[in-house]
């Protein structure tokens, strides 16, 4: 409010200047009321698609990562998730031990993770 004030006191202080300096102020200072409270509510809008997308990005990153797994991968990642050890999941697949690190070792590499603790998270 105290700019809008200042801005019509100047502005009529100096009505009668004519040069370029005073017209440039004129016109760069509001002297009404804002009604274009839309370019607001549109600029809002589009920052809150952008932070929804950052915060987001994070989730639909590792969605499209786990497509890159095979069927067999995604099955030894469930059982992961689910607490099992590498001989249970070896049994559970009837594959050996070091065919099950294989897998994992792919999967660790495909997520972009570095330990097992992580994948859990």
């Amino acid at each position: 409010m105290q700019i809008k004030t200042f801005a019509k006191t100047v502005c009529k202080k100096w009505s009668d200047q004519d040069d370029a300096y005073s017209q440039d102020f004129r016109n760069k200072l509001p002297l009404k009321e804002a009604k274009n409270n839309w370019l607001l509510i549109i600029g809002l809008g589009i920052f809150l698609i952008v932070v929804g997308y950052l915060i987001g990005e994070d989730n639909v990153f590792k969605n499209n990562q786990i497509k890159k797994l095979s069927v067999q991968e995604r099955k030894i990642l469930a059982l992961l998730k689910k607490g099992a050890s590498n001989k249970e999941i070896s049994d559970e697949f009837n594959i050996g031990l070091s065919t099950f690190k294989s897998h994992l070792s792919s999967i660790l590499k495909k997520l972009n993770v570095k330990s097992r603790k992580k994948l859990m998270n």
